[in-house]
């Protein structure tokens, strides 16, 4: 998601760890104080752009105190994206003023640069779900690229695509966690989302949903794979979202219990 969220934000991230860990300089200072508050403040929106407002964060200390920390920690970062921390280049994540360009105002990690809406917007109406009752849900599991040819083409988030090391990671652990499922329902549900990951088939994705919502049963529940839109300002992609439920037992029956009785 940090990839998504903006181009630059896994190597701000580093660099800004980096210096977190290895600075032995003044640490009682107020410029120290705002970098560690910066730095929270990236961890907790998942990169530089603020999560509700998508304004990008702007440090409380100066570029020049930075690229002095940065010296001290013999930490690494290129000259354009330090300026980007502290310039207005990039101010929003998720532009919805068409006035300023929905795709060219946004900063998200989901287009090229360069793309327009209209042509995202052409190359999926030419897309075509085979069951015309059952449409898919284009786009959601990819980013959109200009090929060498100048052509639009997709580049897909699955094993052998995009983020490829990192869903390896979860077919494993979904495989661990499908052979200690709770029921059949649920066994079968993590089974597709393996094999979602696997093929990005959106077939498979709607089949997998279908099965999710059929698996009522047991006390843990889960969210997992690339879902809400509202981070495509053409709503066409899904932000990854990795969340296991455990079910609490005790406020269960209170809340069953203000259920019965709300009325």
């Amino acid at each position: 998601m940090w990839d998504q969220n903006y181009k630059y934000n896994l190597k701000i991230r580093t660099a800004l760890e980096h210096i977190y860990q290895n600075y032995s300089g003044d640490k009682t200072t107020a410029n120290w104080k705002n970098f560690e508050i910066y730095l929270k403040r990236v961890w907790f929106s998942n990169g530089v752009h603020h999560h509700y407002s998508s304004e990008k964060i702007k440090p409380d200390f100066s570029k020049n105190y930075f690229e002095v920390v940065m010296k001290a920690t013999n930490t690494e970062l290129a000259t354009g994206i330090i300026a980007v921390i502290f310039n207005d280049a990039d101010s929003k994540k998720v532009n919805l003023d068409e006035s300023k360009g929905l795709l060219e105002g946004s900063a998200i990690n989901f287009y090229d640069e360069g793309i327009s809406v209209k042509e995202a917007e052409d190359f999926y109406a030419t897309k075509r779900s085979p069951y015309p009752t059952k449409p898919y849900s284009h786009g959601l599991n990819s980013k959109l690229v200009r090929n060498l040819k100048g052509e639009l083409e997709e580049k897909v988030w699955k094993r052998g695509g995009i983020y490829s090391d990192a869903i390896e990671k979860i077919i494993f652990w979904l495989k661990k966690g499908k052979n200690l499922a709770e029921n059949e329902k649920q066994a079968k549900s993590l089974g597709l989302l393996i094999k979602y990951y696997k093929t990005e088939s959106l077939e498979t994705w709607d089949d997998y949903n279908i099965a999710w919502l059929s698996a009522t049963e047991g006390n843990i529940d889960y969210i997992n794979g690339f879902i809400e839109v509202y981070n495509d300002p053409l709503g066409y992609r899904g932000s990854f979202e990795g969340i296991v439920q455990n079910k609490d037992f005790d406020m269960s029956k209170k809340m069953e219990k203000v259920s019965k009785n709300a009325q």
